[in-house]
């Protein structure tokens, strides 16, 4: 079986990795806000003042 990528650690299943080094793996949740530009700053921001109350 051929593991994506985005499930290695360095070349090693994370799931092979966590039953090795008695480590639990959670599936992230939440959204990705891509800063590197104007409007994704902006995005991210607003996202984090909607959450925290600061404005809705």
């Amino acid at each position: 079986m051929t593991v994506p990528a985005r499930q290695r650690l360095r070349g090693v299943p994370l799931r092979d990795y966590a039953a090795d080094h008695d480590v639990l793996v959670s599936p992230v949740t939440g959204d990705y806000y891509d800063c590197g530009n104007v409007s994704g700053w902006l995005a991210a921001n607003n996202a984090v003042a909607r959450l925290t109350g600061i404005t809705s």
